[in-house]
């Protein structure tokens, strides 16, 4: 099992999820991902290394963007993002945060 870190930005999105319906979503994706994180399909393009696992809840669709870091350990990060809000500003918003995380 991988363990997982999440982004400051991560963490603020599950903090403000009032449903709990989708907040189980959430745990239960965070888990079939910790246990596998390969399971999910390899980005291309400006995210290539990434990988990226949908929830679907209530018509809309999350993307869990995460990295798999495997040199000092099993370590998942992790990102949130509804997909309909996908942009190029999200897009490098999300490599600047890799960056500062390494």
């Amino acid at each position: 099992m991988y363990e997982v870190l999440f982004a400051p930005q991560a963490e603020r999105y599950i903090k403000k999820i009032k449903d709990k319906n989708l907040k189980m979503k959430f745990k239960d994706a965070v888990l079939a991902i910790s246990e596998n994180p390969y399971i999910a399909e390899e980005k291309r393009g400006d995210l290539s290394g990434f990988r990226s696992y949908d929830v679907r809840y209530n018509g809309v669709n999350y993307e869990m963007a995460y990295k798999i870091y495997e040199t000092d350990g099993k370590r998942l990060l992790l990102y949130l993002q509804e997909q309909e809000k996908i942009s190029i500003k999200n897009q490098n918003e999300l490599q600047r945060s890799i960056k500062t995380d390494k």
